[in-house]
């Protein structure tokens, strides 16, 4: 065979063995039958049997959902071609709110929706620029000095702080490091974030937000770098001028309130520096967490509703900067359309007493860092001690006819020095008002356990609404009632009663419960009465007694116990606590009436001979012992 025909019979065999090209497919089969895969088959069966469950899916309901769609549904809907119908507005819309909603990856959408992963990208990027776009007036910072006046008298009417135009804070959102980024995105938490920084109304409601600042940033640099701030530090935001605060001559500007991180401005107050703080600036410092605390618990909705912020999103900064945008325009928009579905505030307005607790931050509240090195103008200072003089005169809360109307259970303390205090008829608790306001003091759990208890004070009846009891039951009770006796005994803390009920439910007995709820609630409706009754018959019987006293200092507060020493022929020499409470100073005056009035209310003043206290002046006098300015001359 020749070299020719040899080259031919190759070229033949090659072409014959070659094989076909793989045709490339317009989509995979299974997209092509989206009308029978789609979730949108769901969504109607929902919205026609469970309009609940439609709610939870889509985060809103279904009027809001078409309002919402009418509004964006020029920019977001695509003209079908002969090659494939395109995807409905409705389609797009519901496909973005499950995102924003679960924070799913666009891999695992795609089978929820019959849509790729690249298309579900640009479907869910489009959307959002479009919320942003339509829904601009749901997201403005006020125009004139009126709309500020309105805000301020929202903050002054909910939470107590006059002059406050709004809570400013910043959130960091969890991204995946940007490309070649470095360290600039990671934050002081140990983590790569994007800030969002807020500015918000008394309502929950953002009047300004701004997203894209690196985490690595503190909150008071970010806030510099806003047309916010800016604007703020021009005065260019039509703030109205100072202005007399209610029923005082203090004449204050219009303030923003934020934490540690942001700094001391004529127009912008933040927490007096936690060190050795007084009972004053305390005060101050509760009053302003207050009304910073609801920039807080607006992050703490708009996450739990658009549960993507609480991952971490794998997209680039300027793509996280539009969703997180779209989120803050839905979060306003459905705060106005359909506030009580969308978010329960009830449970973010729960505040620790000042009077009672030392850390009197909103337990949510984590502050950022402070920062050194940056001082404050003396005006600034002036504004704040302004502020803080006014919350701890004019300005402190007061018990008053309308609560008395409104609470028919309480009542004023009577006793010296606990004026700020008001008495719950019901359940015995008795708690501050000076500078909290109403809102947070009325604990229904709380108050309905300790009602239920003390309308007995049989051990029995106070485990059981039942008359008759098994053998076992009034073991279990016995069991419990002496656990209790044991705690109040050997001074164990209340707050360890949950762990060492769980530990002997665990090893002894199943059915027992006795946590610190029930373990307080024993000894206040148990032990509590029986043991004064007990004094009360003994101060009866004796002839003569002993009052002794002291002051401890906790913090900036002034604890008084008063004890009685008496003597029982039967029993021998007793001693037992009157009172044990807290007075605002130690002055000779005070501590007279304060000691007068429970002599007075346990009947035995004509029975005091002899006096007991520590050697100070303001007890016995001077070293000559002959002043009058003193508890012991003016006992006498």
């Amino acid at each position: 065979m020749s070299k020719k025909r040899k080259a031919c019979l190759a070229i033949v065999l090659y072409f014959a063995s070659a094989k076909e090209p793989k045709r490339r497919r317009w989509a995979k089969e299974w997209y092509l039958k989206r009308e029978e895969f789609t979730s949108e088959n769901l969504l109607r069966e929902l919205k026609l049997s469970e309009p609940r469950d439609y709610q939870n899916f889509l985060r809103m309901n279904n009027d809001s959902f078409n309002e919402l769609l009418e509004i964006i549904s020029p920019i977001i809907t695509k003209q079908d071609t002969v090659m494939r119908k395109a995807i409905s507005p409705t389609k797009r819309l519901a496909t973005t709110l499950r995102f924003l909603a679960t924070g799913r990856s666009f891999e695992d959408l795609k089978f929820s929706t019959a849509i790729a992963p690249q298309t579900i990208s640009s479907i869910i990027l489009e959307t959002c620029e479009a919320m942003i776009t339509k829904l601009q007036e749901y997201i403005q910072l006020p125009k004139n000095s009126e709309g500020w006046r309105a805000v301020a008298k929202g903050f002054e009417s909910k939470w107590n702080f006059p002059h406050c135009i709004g809570a400013v804070d910043g959130k960091h959102i969890a991204v995946q490091k940007p490309k070649g980024s470095g360290s600039q995105y990671y934050n002081y938490k140990h983590f790569f974030s994007l800030v969002l920084m807020a500015v918000v109304d008394s309502n929950y409601e953002f009047i300004m937000v701004d997203v894209g600042a690196n985490g690595r940033m503190s909150d008071g640099a970010v806030i510099t770098n806003t047309k916010f701030g800016q604007l703020l530090e021009k005065g260019e935001l039509n703030i109205p001028p100072p202005k007399i605060m209610p029923n005082s001559n203090y004449q204050l500007p219009f303030v923003f309130v934020g934490d540690e991180a942001f700094a001391l401005k004529d127009n912008f107050m933040k927490p007096f520096p936690q060190r050795n703080l007084t009972r004053e600036e305390r005060v101050f410092n509760y009053r302003l967490s207050r009304a910073r605390c609801i920039v807080e618990n607006t992050f703490g909705i708009l996450v739990s509703r658009f549960r993507l912020l609480l991952t971490t999103i794998n997209l680039s900064p300027e793509k996280v900067q539009r969703i997180v945008l779209a989120c803050c325009y839905l979060h306003n928009f459905l705060r106005r359309k359909i506030k009580d579905q969308y978010s329960d505030i009830s449970k973010y307005n729960n505040f620790d007493d000042p009077e009672n607790d030392v850390n009197i931050e909103h337990p949510q509240l984590h502050c950022l860092q402070p920062l050194r090195g940056r001082n404050a103008s003396i005006s600034a200072k002036n504004i704040r001690l302004k502020f803080c003089d006014y919350f701890n005169n004019e300005g402190k809360c007061t018990f008053n006819e309308k609560l008395q109307n409104e609470y028919t259970f309480l009542k004023k303390c009577q006793k010296p020095g606990q004026e700020y205090k008001i008495e719950c008829t019901v359940c015995g608790a008795a708690f501050s008002i000076e500078h909290g306001g109403k809102s947070h003091n009325f604990k229904p759990e709380r108050h309905n356990i300790a009602a239920r208890a003390s309308k007995s004070h049989k051990v029995s009846n106070f485990f059981s609404p039942k008359t008759q009891f098994a053998v076992k039951e009034q073991k279990l009770a016995a069991d419990e009632e002496i656990f209790s006796y044991h705690t109040c005994k050997y001074n164990q803390s209340l707050n360890s009663m949950d762990c060492t009920s769980q530990l002997v439910r665990k090893l002894y007995e199943k059915k027992f419960t006795c946590g610190r709820t029930k373990t307080k609630s024993i000894i206040t409706n148990v032990y509590l009465p029986y043991a004064l009754n007990v004094l009360k018959k003994d101060l009866s019987k004796c002839n003569f007694v002993s009052i002794m006293t002291d002051a401890s200092n906790h913090n900036s507060q002034k604890m008084i116990p008063i004890l009685v020493l008496y003597f029982l022929p039967d029993e021998g020499v007793k001693n037992n606590i009157l009172e044990f409470n807290e007075l605002p100073g130690e002055t000779a005056s005070l501590l007279t009436q304060y000691i007068s009035s429970i002599l007075d209310e346990w009947g035995i003043r004509s029975k005091v001979i002899a006096f007991s206290a520590d050697n100070t002046n303001c007890n016995f006098g001077g070293v000559a012992r002959n002043g009058k300015n003193n508890v012991f001359y003016k006992l006498k």
